[in-house]
């Protein structure tokens, strides 16, 4: 296949359109027949495979989609129905969300079409390009050039053919002609009927100018400001994949052949090849009656409903099921995290820990106004004889305002440069022409229950760069059962931020003089939010998605172990499967916390605060100091001034400082100290840095990166393996080998951290002695929850945890001395190389592991101390019930005792409990 048209194909199935086809035989002939390829899923991007494959009339073609036709289908032709079509319908998969943390803990309903040309056939027939910026970033990304926005001009242009509108109005200053195709197969055109608030609209933007300047053609490359809406409409109608790519000229084809509602549960392997499983094989089943007319034949597929059928292609089987059934379909063949895999009964044919991984989607915000006059499309859903004539004229002429979709302008937008928000998180957008957000005006109430009466404006807020990350995982082994669709929405910091700024242009466009005769004021809450944290909570109960969800089978360079597909779209690791949809698609990971801020921030540990604050301290007022404190790894420290009073001296003993020296601890301790660092430390000390405070940078903020960088000398010191490790990882990917050397850190009794490199990754294994059995307990708590955690959109990219009890991992087994009791376990990370990608990754992702072993001992200590005081609570409060049974003279003894425990507070105990996020408040 060609390579940059299947660049294509995956591009198509960004949700900028969509098409269907269907066409079939009757099932034994279909089975009969030995099929090339094997197109699963006749949606937008499956369609548009099969169409050009078939070009080829050597190549037989077989498209298997799980939905019905799009012909005869109203709410499917009429481009203004497009919100009758999701969700709730026959033609949406009706998935709903896990609970969402960033919209209040609500559960959303998730469209996906189900119908032939999918997305494109329910879609809002909006058409956006993307900009020039985001390809060059897929391109730089996947390490092929094919994906450039240069080089795909062609097929965009192959594939769209502008049309004149339904009203045939003149279009010049509303598009630029110059960047469309107009021989394409997917029609798009401008809108075919004028709304009353248009030229509001454009008053508007000549008005502020600035962020919402008029762009004259969104679809050139650079998107930002504000434009008319180009659609995928053929004149009335919707322009879908089905009715281009699958149009009856193309059905007409003898090689190409389409199978209605007939649902695949998963894909199988049918050989090997140079070591790579060949997976050839489809299983599918029936989903309905299975009787379809397809325009100009009818079609009876003879298949018993639930009984599983399958069918091998001889080159290819090409996955063009979304970004929710692609993965869906991937892992229930065995294909995706080997460790979830076995948790719902499946057996591992390739472990590929990405799938279903890094969904990323567009949260749907904004506000609806309420206004004076009756221009807006209210009236439709609000008055059955309106609708009746609308429809009508529809139909008979193929104008009037059914012939638009639901919004006529958009304007896309970017943060300020300067918001406080990239203090902490890095730009996700790829360049300053690409857009983080925008603004869809819209002439009415377009969702939801319309009111009887009322006319509405309606500006929806699409935040188009969103760092927040969510998952699709299992939910048992029955591979017709529904996915967990968790989109993450609004899980970072920065989307919360994003859709609150979006809120706030909003207000801006809305309060201009061109609307002050029209828009009476805000409604659904929006009317009564006056702060940052009252547009947060109303934001967090409005938003909704947009659907248009990509990266569950995120495509990455093809020397690059992580990712599921290669540029060319073959999954990575099997011979005859590629995936063609926007599952593909998914910018590189954006840190939430930058990580030299994490290292400042957060890193710091319980046990060195006291060494941050005295260091502090002594800096503003030099005095005598002699201090030692020991940390719970048994590590001791001193700090003092055994010479004069502006001379500090903080020495070190760790047990396993010769094992630390061994693999380069000296080396790092002096690259990050200096000369800070003396030849001959302390006495009875491994290390020790002499600290001259008349030499302390002036500079507040240098002085207390410094007085931070400090406190960090035991996590310095233990990087020395872990450094190590990611180097010797990139020697053996160069050279070839097989495994490095297995570094041994016994940082306690019988307890050690293990770091091995491997050519694509390096494995980190720390093991740790429960000394009780509530230990124990507490201990296996905080990882199931960490576990679980981990499916949280925002942390998709951390590295793969895994937990074992007793038994070693495999790759210590081998180690003399390892206890095999119930008393021991064993977490281990495993890192490929985007997790210490650069120095400043690899320092973060350090951090994080010895940061996850320090709060595993917190844990701990923090659950016993809190269950220690609510035990002592609750024996308070039931001698508080016994006292009240007692006679008189008991109960002034009550008060006695009450009055004893007055005036002796420390027989209780206040804990505060460990916030993740902020290790310094932890208090026993």
């Amino acid at each position: 296949m060609c390579s940059s048209s299947l660049r294509f194909w995956a591009t198509l199935a960004l949700g900028l359109f969509t098409s269907t086809l269907v066409c079939s035989e009757v099932l034994d002939d279909l089975l009969g027949i030995q099929y090339d390829f094997i197109v699963v899923g006749g949606g937008t991007a499956g369609n548009v495979v099969a169409n050009r494959l078939t070009e080829n009339p050597d190549f037989k073609v077989l498209v298997l989609e799980a939905g019905p036709t799009h012909e005869g289908l109203l709410e499917s032709e009429v481009p203004f129905l497009c919100t009758h079509l999701t969700p709730d319908t026959p033609y949406d998969w009706n998935f709903t969300t896990t609970p969402q943390p960033g919209l209040g803990g609500r559960a959303i309903p998730y469209p996906a079409g189900h119908i032939l040309g999918g997305g494109s056939a329910v879609n809002f027939l909006i058409y956006t390009r993307g900009t020039s910026e985001d390809f060059d970033r897929y391109a730089e990304f996947s390490g092929d050039a094919g994906w450039s926005w240069k080089s795909l001009q062609p097929y965009f242009k192959k594939n769209e053919k502008f049309t004149p509108p339904a009203d045939r109005h003149n279009t010049t200053g509303q598009h630029d002609p110059s960047v469309h195709g107009f021989n394409g197969m997917t029609s798009v055109s401008l809108a075919g009927f004028p709304s009353s608030i248009d030229s509001r609209v454009i008053n508007t933007s000549a008005l502020l100018g600035g962020d919402f300047r008029f762009n004259l053609d969104q679809n050139s490359g650079k998107s930002l400001g504000l434009g008319w809406v180009q659609t995928t409409i053929n004149g009335h109608a919707r322009s879908s994949s089905a009715t281009s790519y699958l149009a009856p000229r193309f059905l007409k084809r003898p090689n190409l052949h389409v199978l209605l509602n007939v649902q695949v549960s998963r894909l199988f392997q049918t050989g090997t090849s140079n070591g790579k499983p060949v997976f050839l094989g489809v299983e599918y089943r029936r989903r309905s009656d299975g009787l379809q007319h397809i325009g100009f034949k009818v079609y009876h597929v003879d298949i018993t409903t639930g009984v599983p059928r399958t069918i091998h292609a001889k080159r290819e089987v090409v996955l063009s099921a979304g970004s929710i059934g692609s993965p869906h379909i991937l892992l229930n063949s065995g294909i995706g995290n080997a460790t979830s895999l076995k948790s719902v009964g499946i057996k591992t044919v390739l472990d590929l820990p990405e799938v279903g991984q890094n969904l990323v989607d567009h949260p749907l915000g904004g506000g609806i106004f309420s206004v004076s006059g009756n221009g807006s499309y209210d009236e439709f859903n609000q008055n059955p004889t309106i609708r009746e004539q609308e429809l009508e004229q529809w139909k008979a002429t193929g104008t009037g305002p059914l012939v638009n979709t639901i919004a006529d302008h958009l304007v896309f937008m970017r943060l300020p440069q300067n918001d406080s928000i990239f203090k902490s998180t890095s730009d996700p957008s790829p360049g300053p022409n690409t857009p983080h957000f925008e603004l869809l005006v819209v002439n009415g109430l377009p969702f939801g229950q319309v009111p009887l009466t009322g006319n509405f404006l309606s500006i929806a807020n699409v935040l188009v760069q969103p760092t927040s990350r969510g998952s699709v995982t299992l939910n048992s082994s029955d591979p017709f059962s529904a996915p967990l669709v968790n989109p993450g929405l609004l899980s970072t910091e920065f989307d919360k931020v994003a859709m609150r700024i979006a809120l706030k242009r909003t207000l801006e466009f809305t309060s201009a003089s061109p609307w002050s005769d029209y828009i009476v004021t805000p409604i659904g809450g929006l009317e009564t939010v006056k702060t940052d944290a009252e547009m947060d909570a109303y934001l967090a109960g409005f938003t909704q998605t947009i659907f248009h969800p990509v990266g569950t089978a995120r495509m990455t360079a093809k020397s690059a172990k992580d990712g599921v597909v290669d540029p060319d779209l073959t999954v990575k690791g099997i011979t005859g499967l590629r995936v063609v949809d926007a599952s593909v698609f998914t910018p590189p990971d954006i840190s939430e916390l930058d990580p030299c801020a994490f290292e400042a921030n957060l890193f710091l540990p319980v046990n060195m605060e006291e060494a941050e604050t005295t260091l502090a301290e002594k800096i503003a007022k030099p005095s005598s100091l002699d201090v030692q404190f020991v940390d719970f790894d048994g590590v001791r420290f001193h700090l003092s001034t055994p010479e004069r009073k502006t001379t500090l001296l903080l020495s070190m003993h760790i047990r396993c400082w010769e094992e630390l020296v061994k693999y380069g601890a000296m080396d790092i301790l002096k690259r990050e100290y200096g000369s800070l660092v003396i030849a001959q430390p302390e006495h009875e000390y491994n290390v020790s840095l002499e600290i001259d405070l008349e030499q302390v940078p002036t500079d507040a903020e240098a002085r207390e990166a410094f007085v931070l960088s400090v406190a960090l000398l035991k996590r310095n010191a233990l990087a020395a393996p872990f450094e190590r490790g990611f180097k010797t990882q990139k020697d053996l990917e160069a050279s070839g080998g097989s495994q490095g050397e297995l570094m041994q850190v016994h940082y306690r009794d019988e307890e050690a951290i293990y770091v091995q490199a491997s050519p694509d990754r390096v494995t980190v294994i720390f093991s740790t002695v429960f000394q009780e059995e509530t230990d124990r307990i507490f201990g296996k708590v905080f990882l199931q929850e960490f576990v679980d955690a981990r499916r949280q959109m925002s942390i998709q990219s951390a590295p793969q945890v895994l937990y074992s009890n007793r038994d070693p991992p495999l790759e210590i087994r081998h180690v003399p001395g390892l206890r095999n009791t119930d008393d021991i376990g064993y977490v281990t990370f495993v890192l490929f190389p985007r997790h210490f990608l650069n120095a400043s990754v690899a320092s973060s992702t350090i951090s994080h592991i010895q940061l996850f072993r320090d709060y595993l001992h917190y844990h701990i200590k923090c659950s016993k101390a809190y269950m220690h005081s609510r035990m002592r609570h609750r024996v308070a409060e039931f001698q508080k019930v016994l006292n009240r049974a007692k006679t008189e003279v008991a109960t002034t003894e009550r008060k006695t005792v009450s009055r004893h425990q007055r005036e002796n507070p420390s027989n209780t105990i206040n804990v505060l409990l460990y916030d993740p996020y902020l290790p310094r408040t932890l208090k026993l």
